[in-house]
């Protein structure tokens, strides 16, 4: 993201090892060049492992650009191998905006070596990954996350 953009996009992230998740949370306006930066930028932190499962709150962000934009963003994740490592990713979402980039990404995702499915609700996604056991301790850290966003892009 250029110096004269206006930073709208806000992450927070919490690596749990002893579950092998990394969960993010995103909040604002976001951009897929602003993912790539975020995508780029997580691969550098030492915590970070390509092979942990992967569940993204999505419930406050607007995707804005274009949805052929999507397929470029794929193709970014299948050459970037730190990034996108064999796992289990669910996104949780809730506004129609959210559902439409998803569904696209979704469509696309065959070119990477991940499971990816979308979620409405909490519940589904723990099933998902098979952390219902661990439902108390990931919604606590989600709110953590929340609260303190961590990078503007």
């Amino acid at each position: 993201m250029t110096s004269n953009s206006r930073k709208e996009f806000a992450t927070a992230v919490a690596y749990l090892h002893e579950i092998r998740l990394v969960i993010e949370v995103f909040s604002g306006k976001m951009s897929l060049e602003a993912m790539k930066a975020f995508k780029l930028d997580q691969s550098e932190n030492p915590e970070f492992n390509s092979e942990y499962n992967v569940l993204t709150i999505q419930n406050s962000i607007l995707i804005d650009g274009l949805l052929t934009e999507v397929e470029d963003y794929v193709t970014f994740l299948a050459k970037q191998k730190t990034i996108a490592g064999n796992r289990k990713v669910v996104t949780v979402f809730e506004t129609p905006n959210q559902a439409i980039y998803s569904s696209v990404f979704k469509k696309m995702h065959d070119k990477l070596p991940q499971e990816f499915t979308l979620r409405q609700n909490m519940d589904d996604a723990l099933t998902y990954l098979n952390l219902v056991s661990h439902k108390d301790k990931i919604e606590s850290k989600i709110k953590d996350l929340i609260k303190k966003p961590t990078a503007m892009w």
